[in-house]
């Protein structure tokens, strides 16, 4: 079986049902609170999510949002392969602590290394339960042929990633930087792979900040049958300004580079100096 969670990619909009509820800021990311993707092309293995604004919600006197979702994706023949109906007996609900109209949303499609390549549909449905207004969002998208690539890249506070962080802080944090290799090649004699991963850092105007980039080497301990493995690196936010985060692999046994992949860092200044 392929895995499929929920999927959401660079949507396009189609016009809310009610004409009052309004699916806004649509962005696929790195991570639940990354910085966007450039677009909605996925490695199999890999995790796209997309985050999004519900506008126009109504919420309660308690200020609960109370929503819900339903997801289905077809393949390129138009069969459905995925199909999660919005569930009216539980519904989702969050809080709107600051007030307002408006919600953060975000969702996902999740894949196997086993996922078969080609281009996808898919189809969202959202409704606001209290304002009982809904909206819907269809969008392409191109899952590749497996290579060797760096998939499921997400920042958070902790080593685990159960704190995802987004791509801005102050002085004085940490972040990490966690992401998984898949399609590497391995050694016929040890089993292993031997792959090379570095992390730079480049200023505002695209110059490197340090002489020598944050480098790891994984060329052993690899499970036989894995077929992805988690890597990270921790970035000490020391200063404020605005960066960019690179990050380049090379599978050294099949003498193949990763597609790069790179994202925006910006810390701000804590003082009012």
């Amino acid at each position: 079986m392929h895995r499929m969670i929920a999927v959401v990619a660079a949507l396009s909009l189609a016009p809310a049902q009610t004409g009052k509820l309004e699916l806004t800021n649509v962005r696929p990311t790195y991570g639940v609170l990354g910085a966007p993707r450039p677009d909605s092309k996925i490695l199999p293995g890999d995790v796209l999510w997309v985050a999004f604004d519900m506008d126009g919600v109504k919420v309660d006197p308690n200020g609960k949002v109370v929503y819900g979702m339903g997801l289905e994706v077809k393949d390129s023949a138009g069969k459905t392969i995925f199909k999660e109906d919005e569930n009216k007996e539980q519904p989702l609900a969050t809080e709107n602590s600051l007030g307002g109209t408006r919600l953060p949303v975000f969702a996902r499609v999740e894949t196997g290394t086993d996922f078969p390549p080609g281009e996808y549909t898919l189809k969202v449905a959202v409704s606001d339960r209290n304002g009982k207004t809904s909206a819907n969002l269809e969008r392409k998208f191109q899952v590749e042929k497996l290579a060797f690539g760096l998939v499921r890249l997400g920042t958070s506070y902790d080593q685990e990633g159960r704190l995802p962080a987004p791509m801005v802080g102050v002085p004085g944090q940490f972040l990490h930087v966690n992401f998984v290799a898949v399609g590497f090649a391995r050694d016929k004699a040890k089993k292993q792979p031997h792959m090379e991963v570095e992390l730079r850092i480049l200023d505002e105007k695209g110059k490197p900040v340090l002489d020598k980039p944050g480098t790891g080497i994984v060329n052993k301990d690899v499970a036989e049958n894995a077929k992805g493995f988690p890597m990270g690196f921790v970035v000490a936010l020391n200063r404020a300004g605005k960066f960019s985060v690179e990050l380049n692999a090379v599978d050294k046994i099949a003498g193949a580079k990763a597609a790069p992949v790179k994202f925006p860092l910006t810390v701000l200044p804590n003082t009012d100096k």
